[in-house]
């Protein structure tokens, strides 16, 4: 499993996004995150929610998760209920053992 640090990091830089703005954000000490870097250590857990809210991921994809269920649940709500309704009940047709 790739570590946070690492995936937070990526983040950072596909989106343009400084240490130093990360840090005015989540309220991180720059040298902490500059430690992460370093050491290839992870931020406390107790952090992961702020560090995902400012990164606009899931905290499960930051902790290595294929999918980033932040980005699946804010274009699900950009549909209008039809939209939605057809999604699920496609979804649901997918699974028959729901149907029992």
């Amino acid at each position: 499993m790739k570590a946070v640090c690492n995936r937070i990091f990526e983040l950072l830089k596909q989106q343009g996004k400084t240490q130093k703005e990360f840090s005015s954000f989540t309220g991180i000490k720059e040298s902490a995150i500059s430690q992460w870097k370093v050491d290839n250590t992870n931020p406390k857990v107790e952090c992961l929610p702020i560090i995902a809210e400012f990164l606009s991921v899931s905290i499960d994809y930051l902790l290595g998760a294929d999918t980033n269920t932040f980005e699946i649940q804010k274009a699900f709500s950009k549909l209008n209920l039809d939209e939605q309704k057809s999604v699920l009940q496609n979804l649901y047709n997918q699974f028959p053992q729901l149907k029992k």
